[in-house]
Parts: C-alpha cells; sequence; structure tokens
C-alpha cells in the first residue's frame, strides 16, 4: 500500500503562494507514488474544492506517515490538532510577521500570529524535517532550535500567468484613467506592507519630476480599519491618483503586470515575496524595499533599495529607472535571469524527496 502524506494549512486560497506550494507538492509527491492529500481550515476557492479536503476529514493516527504543517499562522483548531497528534511532523515554514503590527488594527489576528510563534517553539522537538522557502526563513528556524533545515524554494512558478490573457475592456479603462501610465503595488492590504509608503512615493515622485503616473494597488483589503485610513492619507496627497483594485481575477491581474511601468514594494516584512518574480515575468521593472527575505528573493533581478529607505529614495529609483532606458533594459534582462533562476521544477521535487526520505 502507498505510504500516506498529508499536507496541512490554515486556509486555501487561489492564487495564494501557500497554497501554491501544497499543491505543487502534492503533484510531485503523486507523480512519486505516494498517496498524497491536502487538508485546510479555510477553503476560499471553489475551484479547490476538488483538490483539497476540509480539516475535519483528516485521516486518524496511525493512517498517516507523515503530517506536513504549513506554518505562517497560528489557529485555534488547526494549532491544537498538529500539537496534540504523535503522527511523524514535517515543517515548511512560510514566516511568521511579527504581532505588534497589527494589535491596532486587528487584535484577533495578532492573537493568530502569537499563536503561529507559539507553534513554532513548540513543534521544533517533533519535526524530522524543516523545509523553508528562503534562508532567511531557514535561519528563523534554527533560531528555534529546528534540525535538519532546509532551503528550497518549492511551488515558485513565475510563469503561471504567462499564457493568460489580457483583459480588453479593462487595458481600455487603464489607458483612460492613467493616460501617463502608472505603478503597480500587488500584495495584501495590511499594515506591514506599508502601503501608506508606496502612496507617498508616487506623490513625491509626480510633485518632483512632473511625471503624471498612476498608483494601482491589487490586492484584498483584509482590515477595513487600515483601508478606511490608506483612502484617508491618499485624499491628502494632490499628486497621486490610486485605484485600489482589491482582490483581482487572475486576468486582471496578468493585465496590470503586462501594463503597469514597474512594481513598488514596501514592505516592512516578508518571508519569501512572490509578486516580484511574477512581474520580472512579464519584463516589468522592480523597485523594493530590502526586508526579510526580499533581498535574497529578488537578488540581482531589480532595484533594491538601501536600508533605511523611504518613499523619498524609492521616488528618486522608479524615476532613475523610467527615465534612463539602458538602465530599464539592463532591469528587465536582470529580471528574467532570475525568475530562470527561481522556476526550475527541480525546486519542488527537491522539497518532495526530502519528505519522502523523512519516512523511508
Amino acid at each position: 500500500m502507498s505510504r500516506r502524506i498529508c499536507q496541512v494549512i490554515v486556509g486555501a486560497s487561489e492564487g495564494d503562494a501557500i497554497t501554491n506550494m501544497a499543491l505543487a507538492l502534492d503533484l510531485e509527491l503523486q507523480s512519486a507514488g505516494f498517496r498524497s492529500d491536502i487538508f485546510s481550515y479555510w477553503i476560499h476557492s471553489e475551484s479547490l474544492e476538488t483538490r483539497i479536503t476540509p480539516i475535519d476529514e483528516l485521516p486518524p493516527e496511525g493512517e498517516v506517515d507523515l503530517l506536513v504543517y504549513h506554518l505562517s499562522i497560528g489557529h485555534e483548531v488547526v494549532s491544537s490538532l498538529i500539537t496534540e497528534r504523535r503522527d511523524p511532523l514535517a515543517i515548511v515554514y512560510h514566516n511568521i510577521t511579527p504581532s505588534d503590527r497589527f494589535r491596532v488594527f486587528a487584535p484577533q489576528l495578532a492573537h493568530d500570529l502569537d499563536m503561529g510563534r507559539r507553534d513554532l517553539d513548540e513543534l521544533a522537538s517533533r519535526c524530522v524535517v524543516a523545509i523553508a522557502d528562503s534562508e532567511f526563513n531557514a535561519s528563523e528556524l534554527r533560531r528555534a532550535m529546528y534540525e535538519n533545515v532546509h532551503t528550497v524554494a518549492a511551488g515558485v512558478e513565475p510563469s503561471r500567468l504567462r499564457e493568460v490573457p489580457v483583459d480588453a475592456p479593462l487595458l481600455r479603462t487603464l489607458e483612460v484613467d492613467f493616460p501617463n501610465g502608472f505603478v503597480l503595488v500587488v500584495g495584501q492590504v495590511l499594515p506591514h506592507k506599508r502601503v501608506e509608503q508606496c502612496i507617498e512615493a508616487i506623490h513625491i515622485l509626480n510633485s518632483t519630476h512632473y511625471l503624471g503616473l498612476g498608483l494601482v494597488i491589487c490586492g484584498p483589503h483584509r482590515l477595513f480599519d487600515y483601508y478606511r485610513s490608506l483612502l484617508e492619507f491618499s485624499r491628502t496627497l494632490p499628486f497621486v491618483g490610486v485605484r485600489f483594485a482589491g482582490l483581482v481575477s487572475d486576468q486582471h491581474l496578468a493585465t496590470y503586470y503586462r501594463s503597469a511601468q514597474c512594481l513598488l514594494g514596501m514592505s516592512d516584512h516578508e518571508g519569501f515575496c512572490i509578486p516580484p518574480i511574477e512581474a520580472m515575468e512579464f519584463g516589468l521593472p522592480v523597485v523594493v524595499k530590502p526586508s526579510g527575505a526580499v533581498p535574497e528573493t529578488v537578488a540581482h533581478g531589480g532595484i533594491v533599495l538601501p536600508e533605511g529607505a523611504g518613499p523619498a529614495e524609492a521616488a528618486e529609483a522608479i524615476a532613475l529607472l523610467l527615465q534612463d532606458r539602458e538602465l530599464k533594459l539592463a532591469s528587465i534582462a536582470a529580471g528574467y535571469a532570475r525568475r530562470d533562476e527561481l522556476s526550475r521544477s527541480e525546486h519542488t521535487r527537491e522539497a518532495a524527496v526530502l519528505l519522502a526520505e523523512a519516512i523511508s
């Protein structure tokens, strides 16, 4: 009978990086002859219901050869289930954002992040193999006394939107709303993403270099109070027009990537950061703050701002990039090269082999 590997995630969403990694590992494990399943407490997309099973259907102990916990945030039910079971355990670590960034806008989310941190500390002694998608995350595992830690960027698929067609009506709308072009921000609208710094950067850019660029922010509004504060802030800055696109379809996201002038990221904390790599796939130059694993992820593929950089430095970097054709072309070429380094299918295969070896 095939050995059984069960992956557990807190929430499954279409386009989500953790969900994508779990799905990629699932396919790789099945192709290697394992019985592989994914279980989640939340399943936010109907399209995922055929590949991901509700967590209350997780098989009992004794029927699971390896339990794989994708750790990024705690949850009462999931955390209790993982800590109480005694199956052989693997951790796939996606980083835990410091909870103090959420205490004002989202105390419950801060609580869940603290619970994830508790899980991280308590599960080290049980973990037979730990996989991190960046060395930044791997170093955090080692500080938490994890052993047998491996850095593997499994499940990264920069080309996942390559064949998605442009949405023509959206493209026409963008050409009307932003005749001089726009800068793109992609990610959840959360306090640690520092969306307000992105808005301020484009305001500074337009008020000093007169480029007339707009700003499009693609990502779900997880915290209404923070989103409302951003709306109010943007209204105080006369030199930037902001479109909050919210959670968008893959077709709309691909259209934004294809038509933007550059991608901007000002987040204060990232364990890997997928959007810059997806942007590189479309030849979109990248300007990012050097937080967490971002310098490691972007590497030579984009403009990584100096330590301590803020909106003014970001504005100058974008202006230089867009006004210097040779620099822009060089940045695009570097992005393609970095995309190629991260898109090798061997990464997912390597992670699957590590999981298989843990129960061999």
